[in-house]
């Protein structure tokens, strides 16, 4: 899976991806973000990287106020539009931006009026996040 990228080759070049990181610490969205970003700034956005790991960061220590939204103990992610997913049952939280799997990859999503998607092939959705109901807030891999 890792010798293949969609769009560029900023991950794909390096022997470690960030999406391992994420899976062996088994961190939440804003700290996998923040890997992400910092990884990648210098071969794709530089400085633009830079702030948006540094946004995610702001947000992870405000909300280290309320335990429950920054380290779910019970692997339960509260999506905006209030729907609960399990992140134990494969849901993953979505924020937006270029399509997270490949085009043969089949997923079942959650949109922003809770209706969950149909499996479809990844390049069949629209992941960008437009303010409507039809945004994706989350997604799980099914092949």
């Amino acid at each position: 899976m890792n010798d293949k990228q969609i769009g560029g080759d900023h991950y794909a070049k390096h022997k470690i991806q960030p999406w391992d990181i994420i899976d062996e610490y088994g961190l939440n969205y804003y700290e996998g973000n923040i890997i992400k970003y910092v990884l990648r700034h210098r071969d794709k956005n530089g400085l633009q990287d830079l702030q948006k790991a540094s946004h995610y960061l702001e947000k992870l220590i405000a909300d280290m106020d309320e335990p429950r939204l920054a380290f779910p103990a019970s692997r339960i992610h509260t999506l905006e539009n209030g729907m609960e997913i399990d992140l134990d049952d494969g849901w993953i939280p979505w924020g937006g931006g270029d399509c997270p799997v490949g085009d043969d990859s089949h997923v079942q999503v959650i949109f922003r009026d809770s209706i969950e998607g149909e499996m479809q092939s990844g390049g069949g959705w629209d992941w960008e996040h437009h303010g409507v109901d039809g945004d994706i807030l989350a997604y799980e891999v099914i092949t």
